[in-house]
């Protein structure tokens, strides 16, 4: 290579360098916020309506570990202000935690706030929603119970399923995600009940319940109700997913109950 090809590939790279760190400098102020809608609902036409009022700044959407992450970038601070005080006000209590909060940090605080403990029985999910709690430090203070049910056996011999229930309607259904919620409670007397059982895949499913469905069985404030949820991607996409909801639901459900109570 001749030295003014040299200096050309040089003055080149430094160019490239530049402009990165212009953008990195121009993008330096962030704030990231978890977004859940229990029905699925998608931000995507909030977050375009906030950008045209405020063209300094940019949304960008993102999934990690299986939760909507919503970040908001400025060039200046006071335009993030601004731009998160619009997001917060539009998406309302969509937005479970934030800034830069985690999901288990979120979830801890929200029982905490209560003196809540939380008891668990885990299938599809195989201790990862346990996992994500303890992911928090102080953890001991509101995981009181976990227990994985992954066979039917096990949810007869831990759960006391009735056998007739997985006969009739099968060990992934709301009838068993019911009966699942409705004995952990009886089991363990914690304030909170979450379950689940579901396909992840890549084998099983029905028609009816396809691959990625998913049951959850929660107990809130003394009252039970299931949920069913359809998860896309691999096997343990589906089940990371499933975890962020459960700890997403629930947080959720304690903000928005809590406000109808007060």
């Amino acid at each position: 290579m001749s030295p003014g090809m040299a200096m050309c590939s040089t003055s080149a790279s430094m160019s490239r360098g530049n402009a990165l760190a212009n953008k990195a400098k121009q993008n330096r102020f962030r704030e990231t916020y978890i977004y859940f809608s229990a029905e699925g609902e998608n931000p995507a036409e909030a977050i375009r309506t906030i950008e045209k009022q405020h063209p300094g700044a940019r949304l960008l959407t993102s999934e990690t570990s299986g939760e909507t992450l919503i970040t908001v970038e400025a060039s200046e601070e006071n335009e993030l202000v601004l731009t998160s005080k619009a997001l917060l006000e539009d998406l309302g209590n969509r937005i479970i935690a934030g800034p830069d909060e985690t999901l288990p940090a979120a979830f801890f605080a929200a029982l905490t706030a209560r003196n809540f403990t939380v008891a668990l029985a885990e299938s599809i999910t195989g201790g990862m929603i346990a996992s994500r709690i303890l992911d928090q430090p102080g953890a001991s203070r509101i995981l009181k119970e976990a227990y994985i049910v992954y066979g039917e056996d096990a949810k007869q011999k831990i759960l006391r399923i009735d056998q007739e229930i997985i006969r009739e309607h099968g060990a992934v259904s709301a009838e068993c995600a019911w009966e699942m919620a409705k004995n952990l409670e009886i089991i363990s007397h914690a304030d909170l009940i979450v379950t689940s059982a579901g396909y992840a895949g890549p084998t099983g499913g029905t028609p009816a319940d396809p691959i990625g469905t998913v049951y959850f069985g929660f107990g809130i404030f003394g009252n039970r109700e299931t949920v069913r949820k359809r998860f896309s991607g691999s096997r343990n996409v589906v089940r990371r997913k499933a975890s962020a909801y459960a700890l997403a639901y629930v947080i959720s459900k304690l903000r928005n109950e809590g406000e109808e109570r007060t």
